[in-house]
This record gives structure tokens, sequence and C-alpha cells, in this order.
């Protein structure tokens, strides 16, 4: 009974939002001794006082960008447990990585612990 129990609660999962898990990287790239500085980047935009769209970023953007204390580009999208990277997310990763950066997806904090550990 109790083996059936545990069984049936692995089945159930619970949804991470996004937001979340986003929090909790930013809490451990704060204090990781190989990150040298990690940003939240914001894309999208926002009209200014004058009425005129500011567009921030660009489609594609990871979620965070920063630094490797070894001088590496850092380049993380950040994805809820139901999120799904889109193409132009894909394609700045893998640019990132090509070019000698760490490009990361991060569905939870354990993908980067272990993104971070392999870069």
């Amino acid at each position: 009974m109790a083996q059936a129990a545990r069984r049936d609660a692995r089945a159930v999962a619970i949804p991470v939002r996004e937001k979340d898990v986003l929090s909790a990287v930013l809490e451990l790239l704060a204090v990781h001794p190989r990150v040298a500085f990690a940003y939240r980047q914001n894309v999208g935009g926002f009209y200014n006082a004058a009425g005129q769209y500011v567009a921030c970023g660009f489609a594609g953007c990871a979620d965070i960008i920063g630094m490797m204390k070894d001088g590496r580009y850092l380049a993380i999208e950040v994805k809820g447990s139901r999120g799904k990277a889109s193409e132009e997310q894909l394609a700045f990763i893998f640019k990132v990585r090509n070019n000698g950066g760490v490009g990361l997806i991060a569905y939870a904090v354990d993908d980067l612990v272990r993104g971070l550990q392999d870069a």
C-alpha cells in the first residue's frame, strides 16, 4: 500500500512557474564561485513619457546574461516545468555555445548546477 502511494505521488507532477525558477536561479548565480556576475535581461518594450515606444532586448535573447569568472559569456534561458524554448531562444543559446560561451536552458536549479559543472 505504501509503495503504491509513493508511486502515485511521483506520477503527479506539480507545475513549477517560470518566475519561481528564475528567482531561484538568480539567487544561486549571485553566490556561485564560478560566476562573475549575472543579470536579468528583460525583453519587450515600454512607452516613455513622450509616448515613444522603446524596445528592450531582442527576440530570442536569454532571460539571464552574465559572465563567468574565466571571462566567458553566460546566457541562461529559464523555463517553468511546462515551458518550451522558442526557435529564436534555442538559436541564441547555440550561438553562445558555438562561440565559446556558456549557454544553458534551466527548467530547475538542478539544470543550472549541472550546466555550470560541465562548463
